[in-house]
């Protein structure tokens, strides 16, 4: 296996969590659209908790593709 050389710079990393309804995903969206606005990479992992993933068929990615790991 070859290894390919690290970024020379970080990528910065943000953590949403809080509790049931807070807001989270609609913040998400809203970084989503407005990264898109200015150019930006990102991103996303939606961890579920539960049998259906909910929260991840709510993040609206445009011009992505989407990835889904079910069970948590």
């Amino acid at each position: 296996m070859r290894m390919t050389a690290l970024p020379q710079q970080p990528i910065s990393v943000t953590v949403v969590t809080g509790f049931l309804g807070a807001g989270k995903t609609t913040l998400i969206n809203c970084i989503i659209t407005s990264g898109d606005a200015h150019g930006l990479r990102l991103g996303v992992i939606v961890s579920d908790f539960g049998y259906i993933n909910l929260d991840a068929s709510e993040v609206h990615p445009t011009g992505s593709t989407v990835l889904t790991l079910k069970g948590g």
